[in-house]
């Protein structure tokens, strides 16, 4: 179709997605927590004309498996740094939203964005049962798995939206740091989430 682009995204996994990848002779041993190796792999991906970069995450390791998934970087925080070393692709981290806390995750993806000056997506899934080790809760039945992400979504927008793109006037002069009339707290009342700004 005339008009239409495909946007490209590469995957960086340190030693990747298999048991015996960190023994190759070109790959550093510890590239899963290597930042030297990170960096270099995204810098070619923006030279390569790559539109974004996307980080898969587990919110979960244990015994038996893949070496990446044992020593791999938590995604916000790579992505930050590599928003200091790039300059137009784009950052997309995987956050789970059945374990994960809609407050958190707002700001996390807000600061990304504007750390990267405008370059962060967030790729939101739902979790498998392994997660229960980390979070400290009952896993979800899988009836709850959508529901609840919707409801999480709903209120991670709403917090985007707490306030008005030119809210900050930041004015030395007059000493008017915002505009209150553009805070708009957000109120929210679900089956899995209750949210009410003060």
């Amino acid at each position: 179709m005339e008009g239409r682009k495909l946007k490209i995204g590469g995957i960086i996994d340190g030693v990747g997605w298999n048991y015996t990848g960190w023994r190759h002779p070109a790959i550093p041993a510890d590239a899963s927590e290597n930042i030297d190796y990170y960096v270099q792999k995204a810098r070619q991906l923006e030279q390569g004309r790559f539109d974004l970069i996307f980080l898969a995450d587990v919110s979960h390791i244990g015994p038996g498996m893949i070496p990446h998934y044992l020593s791999m970087f938590e995604g916000v925080s790579i992505l930050s740094a590599w928003s200091m070393v790039t300059h137009s692709i784009g950052l997309t981290a995987t956050i789970a939203t059945s374990y994960a806390d809609p407050f958190t995750v707002a700001r996390q993806i807000a600061s990304l964005d504007k750390i990267s000056k405008g370059r962060a997506g967030w790729n939101a899934i739902t979790s498998n049962p392994g997660g229960l080790a980390n979070y400290s809760r009952s896993h979800l039945r899988k009836a709850d798995l959508y529901p609840m992400k919707k409801e999480f979504l709903e209120i991670v927008e709403g917090l985007w939206d707490s306030y008005e793109d030119d809210a900050f006037i930041r004015d030395k002069k007059s000493g008017v740091f915002y505009d209150p009339g553009k805070m708009h707290p957000l109120h929210y009342t679900g089956n899995y989430f209750q949210w009410r700004d003060h």
